[in-house]
């Protein structure tokens, strides 16, 4: 994609990915991923020239409702992998 360094981001997965391995808890797999979210949130708008952009559930502006519904489908689809339905 234009404007995003596949080496920066694959930087950021790494880096959580060895964080994954060692996690003590779900709580601590929770965070993590978070964490993730919100660096990679972050990088995405940085790279569109988003200034400003504060992530917010269930807002109807574009960009937050986008977000959403990516994040519905894909934990529908982790979920229906996971459990094999």
């Amino acid at each position: 994609m234009e404007g995003f360094d596949s080496n920066e981001l694959q930087k950021e997965l790494h880096q959580t990915l060895e964080q994954i391995s060692s996690a003590p808890s779900v709580g601590k797999l929770l965070q993590l991923e978070a964490d993730l979210t919100k660096r990679l949130y972050k990088y995405a708008a940085k790279k569109t020239n988003q200034s400003g952009f504060i992530r917010e559930h269930a807002r109807a502006e574009d960009a937050n409702g986008f977000l959403d519904h990516g994040n519905y489908l894909a934990y529908g689809l982790g979920g229906l992998l996971h459990f094999g339905c």
